[in-house]
């Protein structure tokens, strides 16, 4: 499977409808051509079709169009830019990150999921550091305050080489 399409499938579930997310790919498959997924065919795919197949709204359809163009432009125009299935293996985590949150639609926790999920990544760090930081106090509820940015990096260091997982699990459960 290419960066791109763990992308797209790793996008899929988390934008699709509950009871769709365990075949949405495989009917994304179908739209595009039986068995192939790229940037283009995904592009092309028109937004009542995505829906059709599980994506849960049409501005969740858009946000899978403009990652599809993102691929695309990568791959059309210059062989070199940070979204194309060569240059993710070599380019830092962080900046990944930061361009997947420049997708029309895509927040930081999206961005983060597709990290961890999607691309099999982990970041060193939390995305969202404040927030973060409220939620870990919430976990840690003998504490009687919100630890500080250096009081939350000490505290996770125990947590390595998972700390982007368990990041990850207080903030969406907590």
């Amino acid at each position: 499977m290419t960066n791109f399409q763990k992308v797209i499938r790793s996008l899929l579930e988390l934008l699709s409808i509950p009871e769709r997310k365990s075949t949405v790919y495989e009917d994304l498959k179908q739209l595009c051509h039986p068995d192939i997924v790229r940037p283009h065919s995904v592009t092309t795919t028109a937004h009542q079709d995505l829906i059709r197949i599980g994506v849960s709204s049409r501005s969740n359809a858009i946000t899978i169009s403009e990652m599809g163009k993102k691929f695309a432009e990568a791959a059309g125009d210059n062989r070199n830019a940070l979204l194309s299935d060569a240059s993710l293996n070599d380019v830092p985590d962080e900046e990944i990150y930061n361009h997947l949150q420049g997708v029309c639609g895509l927040g930081a926790y999206n961005a983060y999921t597709i990290m961890i999920f999607g691309l099999e990544k982990m970041l060193d760090h939390w995305p969202n550091e404040a927030e973060f930081r409220l939620k870990y106090n919430k976990f840690n509820e003998q504490l009687r305050r919100c630890p500080s940015s250096d009081e939350a990096v000490v505290a996770s260091k125990s947590w390595m080489p998972f700390r982007g997982l368990a990041t990850w699990i207080i903030w969406t459960h907590v």
